[in-house]
């Protein structure tokens, strides 16, 4: 009898299901994604293949989604591809599993030569880039924990049909390369750049490389930085609404015409704005 016992325990399948629900998107994603995870209930536990992931509450009961929860798992640009389980744990001991397959994203590949007017060698400009990204990241790896926003991310400009530059994009400049790791929109100088979801402003400063830059702190490891710009209309400690327009177009820093870079990082993870905006409901 204990034999049989044991061998039915054995046959009980890992995931169990409770009152609360889980879901993904996107279901397939690619290198560069952000993996949004939506839940009905806050687990005790969530992990991403065996990593802790960090839930925070969403919406409201009166908004079109409702109040429930979210987790977002940030994938490199060069994140390696494969099979990896998400699990929930619930305080009723309940436990749900969703296997999850990254793949490899299609990034292009082009020459770029540096700016005249940066007056730096490839190898002086790849320096420069690395050392800037260092103190960037390092300022925006600490996650807040507060979340400054309950609705969907949207696009920053008026018109968000011109894309200049793909994230992900590997630029080849000289015997140099260098990743791209945000989304340039091109439009015209004086262009209003606004706020792609509430939050606060962590940085509002003029940078060597990227010219005027504007931080943008939602919440929870989520920063949003906007770039190039000719102008900036907020200042560091500014809490800004959806919308709320923190600057202008511009060309300044290592740009070769007037466009907006907008770059999101998760946790100091750089994801693809275009699809985080599109998937995050």
């Amino acid at each position: 009898m204990r034999k049989v016992l044991a061998l039915a325990l054995l046959l009980i399948p890992l995931t169990t299901h409770a009152s609360a629900r889980l879901s993904f998107s996107p279901l397939w994603p690619l290198q560069g994604d952000a993996i949004i995870v939506s839940l009905t209930e806050k687990p005790t536990a969530l992990t991403w293949n065996s990593q802790p992931v960090t839930v925070f509450p969403y919406g409201s009961a009166g908004s079109p989604q409702g109040q429930s929860f979210r987790a977002l798992i940030p994938l490199a640009a060069t994140a390696k591809t494969g099979s990896y389980p998400l699990v929930a744990t619930f305080a009723d001991g309940a436990l749900i599993q969703k296997d999850i397959t990254v793949s490899k994203a299609a990034f292009t590949v082009i020459n770029l030569p540096v700016p005249e007017k940066l007056n730096e060698t490839p190898a002086q400009l790849v320096t420069s880039l690395v050392n800037t990204n260092k103190s960037i990241t390092a300022s925006v790896s600490k996650p807040t924990e507060k979340l400054y926003f309950s609705e969907p991310f949207a696009l920053p400009l008026y018109n968000n049909k011109n894309i200049g530059s793909q994230f992900g994009e590997v630029r080849k400049t000289g015997p140099e390369e260098i990743r791209h790791l945000g989304t340039d929109f091109t439009a015209k100088i004086g262009t209003p750049v606004a706020a792609i979801n509430a939050g606060v402003v962590s940085q509002s400063y003029l940078d060597s490389t990227y010219g005027n830059t504007v931080i943008i702190d939602h919440g929870y490891g989520i920063y949003t930085l906007s770039m190039h710009l000719d102008t900036r209309k907020v200042k560091t400690g500014d809490i800004v609404k959806k919308g709320t327009i923190i600057g202008t177009v511009g060309e300044t820093g290592y740009a070769s015409g007037p466009h907006l870079h907008l770059s999101i990082k998760i946790n100091g993870t750089s994801v693809n704005p275009l699809r985080f905006v599109q998937f995050f409901k």
